[in-house]
């Protein structure tokens, strides 16, 4: 699916689907930021979970775009805030350009087989392994600016940390 199409269908979740905007138990903890975009956040789980780039209208009318990363906690050193910042910042800022150009996606499977044979006791044994490897790169490119923290949190149980930035579309 296109970008293009991410605004019209969040509209019709946000707009058309009254179930979407019922208050859900709330599984992340720890926020800090607009108030606003938090209450929307709430109304949004999967969007604050699954993070990427997002064009929101917000409750006051003002259109947004928003890009929200994530990392894994490993402990709470400072340092470790210090990587969690930086690295959720570069992905949301990813996920916006994603968003807005687009990206493009390449994917290599390499499949291996080996068969080792075995004598034991005058008796042939044939062992035989089998793999495929996949690897999936996406590459998004562009350059984003004026973009501010609107808000972060955690997962509920403390592993995750998320951060979203963004600025109000005119």
């Amino acid at each position: 699916m296109t970008a293009a199409y991410a605004p019209f269908i969040l509209f019709i979740v946000l707009v058309l689907s009254p179930s979407a905007m019922a208050e859900e138990e709330c599984n992340f903890k720890s926020y800090q930021g607009d108030e606003e975009f938090w209450k929307l956040l709430m109304k949004l789980p999967l969007i604050a979970e699954v993070g990427g780039g997002h064009y929101i209208k917000m409750p006051d009318g003002s259109n947004w775009l928003v890009g929200i990363g994530s990392t894994a906690r490993r402990d709470p050193s400072a340092s470790e805030v210090i990587r969690q910042t930086k690295v959720t910042r570069i992905k949301a800022q990813a996920a916006v350009v994603e968003y807005l150009n687009g990206s493009s996606v390449s994917a290599v499977c390499v499949a291996k087989e080996s068969t080792e044979l075995k004598t034991t006791n005058g008796q042939e044994m044939a062992f035989t392994t089998e793999t495929l490897d996949e690897v999936i790169v996406t590459k998004a490119k562009g350059i984003v600016t004026s973009l501010s923290v609107i808000g972060s949190w955690t997962s509920r149980d403390g592993t995750v940390f998320f951060q979203a930035i963004g600025k109000k579309m005119e």
